[in-house]
């Protein structure tokens, strides 16, 4: 990508794996505009203001949470790819939500290197 202006990134989930992507973010031409843990999104949910403008989301929570989180990203009109795993029985109900509100969704259960 060398379009000289980097996508905006939020990065809702503040463990191990949100902040190595926070962390790489730079390297691959993003700019991390949010890193959101627990104390800025349990209170509201996620909103367009805690997404910062953000071009996309990527979510790695946990399950609990990871279904909410898509939604709130959907609703405030940011694309999210999620790679938290363990939501298998609301999330076909999720995407069905994304489809009708034409959000976009990418769920991948493994982000290890070479598995995609």
């Amino acid at each position: 990508m060398t379009t000289g202006k980097p996508l905006r990134l939020a990065v809702i989930g503040d463990g191990k794996m949100g902040r190595a992507i926070a962390s790489l973010a730079g390297e691959h031409e993003f700019e991390v505009v949010a890193l959101l843990g627990e104390r800025e999104v349990l209170p509201q949910g996620i909103t367009r203001a805690l997404l910062a403008g953000a071009d996309v989301a990527v979510e790695f929570t946990t399950p609990q949470y990871a279904a909410a989180n898509v939604r709130g990203c959907v609703a405030a009109g940011c694309p999210v790819v999620c790679g938290t795993t363990g939501w298998d029985g609301a999330r076909a109900q999720v995407e069905d939500e994304v489809r009708a509100k034409n959000g976009a969704l990418l769920w991948a259960p493994n982000f290890s290197i070479g598995v995609h």
